[in-house]
C-alpha cells in the first residue's frame, strides 16, 4: 500500500517529518492506523495503470 502526504506531519513511529507530496510504502495495519489518526494529512496514492500510459503514447504517435 502506498500513501501520499497532503499536509506536513511528524511520524512518531518512524521519527521523521513527512512533507506534503511525499509518497511512502506501508502495510495494511499501518495504513489503517494512519488513516484513523490523521485522516486530513494523508490519502491513498493512486497510480495510473500502465495500459492508460500506453494509450497516451499511442495517441501521441498518430
Amino acid at each position: 500500500m502506498v500513501l501520499e502526504v497532503t499536509q506536513d506531519f511528524f511520524d512518531f513511529k518512524e521519527s521523521i517529518v513527512r512533507h506534503t507530496g511525499d509518497v511512502f510504502q506501508v502495510d495494511e495495519d499501518r495504513k489503517n492506523e494512519l488513516l484513523a489518526k490523521l485522516p486530513d494529512f494523508i490519502k491513498e496514492y493512486s497510480i495510473v495503470p500502465l495500459t492508460k500510459l500506453d494509450e497516451e503514447v499511442d495517441d501521441a504517435d498518430e
